[in-house]
Order: C-alpha cells, then structure tokens, then sequence
C-alpha cells in the first residue's frame, strides 16, 4: 500500500477511536476551562519536548483566544533518534491536534452560550488585514490582562 494512504488510514482509525472514546472526557474538561476562563482566569498548560506541540496549539495559535496559559520548557525538548529504527509521521501528533482544536471548539461554544464569545485570533486570509491585525492586538491585550492577574 501506498506509506501516505497508510498514514492517512491510521490518522481516520486514531479520530475515530478519539470520537468514540474521549467526547465526554473532552466535555468535561471544557466546562471547566469554560468556567475558568468567562471568569477572567485562565488554564494553565505544560508541555515540553513533543508534548509542547499541543500546549502551542491551543494559544498563541489562529483559531485560539486567550485564557489558556501555555507554560513550555525547552530546555527539556532534546531529542535525538538513531538511524530510521523509529516510526515516521507518528499518529500521536494528528490525535494531539484533534483534541485540543476539538476542546477549543466546545469551550468556544460554552463561552457564546454565557454570552462571552471569545476574541479568536484569525488569519487575515479570512478577514483582511486590518481587521486580522486589530483582533490580534486585542486577544493579547486581554491575554496579558489574564496572566498579570496570576503574575502580578
């Protein structure tokens, strides 16, 4: 079989066993970061190594809104591999993906829902630059009003 149709097999079974076994988790953990965040607080994330790649995801990313904190080491993302020994195009990356950008869309939702839609930075693709550049001072202005409450 063709190593690209292979991969992209193994990404549909990974999203499907994430649909079938992690929608209530997932349901879970947003009402809490919803709770949170329409609260004016935040939700802090760690990651380091290729688990940063998620927390990265979540915040300062188009399609995110402030009150997630990502909190990254990198001191702690060294990563050496021998030879081809080691799988490529490892599916824990698309299954990373599609949890977080799926947490985004319901804590999103949850937030509407309290009449608090979220400042979502967008690509000027989709709305100009202007209004993609203004957007994007405003998310950071409320992002750092968020954390110089944790920080001071």
């Amino acid at each position: 079989m063709n190593p690209a149709l292979a991969y992209l097999d193994a990404a549909q079974a990974i999203l499907e066993r994430i649909r079938a076994t992690q929608v209530k988790a997932l349901e879970r953990a947003a009402d809490i970061c919803t709770q949170s965040i329409s609260e004016g607080g935040l939700v802090h994330l760690f990651g380091t190594g290729h688990s940063r790649m998620p927390v990265e995801e979540m915040f300062p990313r188009h399609g995110s809104f402030p009150g997630f904190h990502p909190i990254l080491e990198l001191s702690l993302s060294y990563h050496h591999a021998e030879g081809m020994k080691d799988r490529v195009g490892p599916g824990s990356t698309i299954g990373a993906a599609a949890v977080v950008n799926a947490l985004k869309c319901l804590v999103a939702d949850g937030l509407t829902r309290l009449g608090q839609p979220p400042m979502v930075l967008t690509s000027s693709y989709f709305i100009g630059t202007e209004a993609s550049s203004k957007q994007f001072d405003e998310c950071y202005d409320d992002y750092r009003r968020r954390v110089r409450r944790v920080y001071g």
